[in-house]
């Protein structure tokens, strides 16, 4: 526990080293300028997030220990051409571990994986984010960071993705099928992702929009038996990662943001990055009835949660009463505390005891 504490104060303390950024309401896809200061603080922080998950026991995680087999099978057996046929992972994961296998140990796939992540993230959030040291606080808080200890090949195709939103916000369509497509490489559920291009062309988020938001929200809730028809079909029902990692902290919290953007929507609709980060956090909220059913819906949801780093912070900024914004902040840092620490990294996860890979 100690150590993500640490993490914690760390990113809350050095925020000072963050240039304070006026609101841009016009926020295109080039983002804001970066500056040194804010630079630095990002690559403290970013060693320290890389340091921590890189560094890890394979006992930290569910996942860690499978995806350690799965490295020592390829450092034993495999070749180039089971990158294509091995049958377990994405040929760009696979790839990835006949490279790296030459180094010989586990903790270069593990040191790939948390710096891909952590780095394209942390560069779309010194783009897209008014307060730079909130999202990167977020970051921890709302279950993404921990993506690099369990969901190894998503934490790579949900930093690729990432760096596709740029082409959402331009309405560059091939580029951003290119991105996903790398993306797939890494993970299959990236695919997921294309139809969420769609929210390219909202130009505005409009009381229509959300009234239909709202009733199709209710329409899921109330008819999610449907879906568990389908999901018995299938197979694989009832995933509870959900509900230990975030459930109903995490419901409030997309809930809360989603009227408190509409509200704000008047300056928030002058930068079409706000607009795009609205409607798939919205997205991701209606799909929140049935993300516990199976990891595809879970996986869906969390690649429009994500957004949540953008949309939050500029729409904190977007409130002029500074007691408000300020009341506001501590809220989501609050209830954000509250998740990681009773559902986060507490919840049959494995997060808890830390240890380093050489005790």
């Amino acid at each position: 526990m100690a150590i993500y504490i640490i993490l914690i104060l760390t990113t809350s303390v050095l925020a000072f080293l963050c240039k304070p950024r006026n609101v841009q309401y016009n926020l295109s896809s080039s983002g804001y300028e970066s500056d040194s200061s804010t630079n630095k603080y990002l690559c403290v922080c970013g060693f320290l997030f890389i340091f921590i998950a890189a560094f890890r026991h394979s006992s930290v995680g569910i996942d860690t220990v499978v995806y350690e087999d799965a490295f020592n099978y390829f450092l034993a057996n495999a070749n180039l051409r089971d990158i294509f046929t091995n049958g377990r992972f994405e040929p760009g994961f696979s790839a990835v571990i006949v490279l790296l296998r030459k180094l010989g140990s586990f903790f270069w796939l593990k040191l790939f994986v948390v710096t891909v992540n952590v780095c394209l993230i942390f560069k779309a959030i010194n783009k897209y984010s008014s307060i730079v040291w909130l999202s990167c606080l977020l970051y921890f808080l709302y279950a993404i960071y921990r993506a690099n200890f369990n969901e190894m090949r998503q934490a790579v195709a949900v930093a690729i993705a990432i760096y596709g939103f740029k082409y959402i916000v331009d309405k560059n369509f091939w580029k951003y099928l290119l991105t996903i497509s790398i993306a797939f490489l890494f993970h299959k559920t990236a695919l997921l992702m294309i139809p969420l291009f769609f929210f390219a062309y909202f130009d505005k988020v409009k009381i229509w929009h959300m009234i239909s938001i709202g009733i199709l929200f209710v329409a899921i809730w109330t008819y999610s038996y449907f879906f568990i028809d389908i999901i018995n079909l299938i197979g694989r029902n009832e995933y509870t990662l959900n509900e230990e990692t975030g459930g109903w902290a995490l419901f409030a919290l997309q809930l809360l943001t989603v009227v408190i953007a509409f509200i704000q929507r008047d300056k928030l609709n002058q930068s079409r990055v706000n607009i795009a980060s609205f409607y798939l956090v919205s997205f991701s909220l209606i799909l929140f009835p049935i993300c516990h059913l199976n990891p595809t819906f879970f996986r869906m949801e969390f690649y429009a949660w994500i957004y949540m780093l953008f949309l939050v912070p500029n729409m904190l900024k977007s409130i002029e009463n500074s007691l408000i914004r300020n009341i506001g902040i501590i809220c989501y840092i609050g209830i954000g505390l509250y998740q990681a620490f009773s559902q986060t990294y507490t919840a049959q996860t494995d997060f808890i005891p830390y240890m380093f890979m050489w005790e």
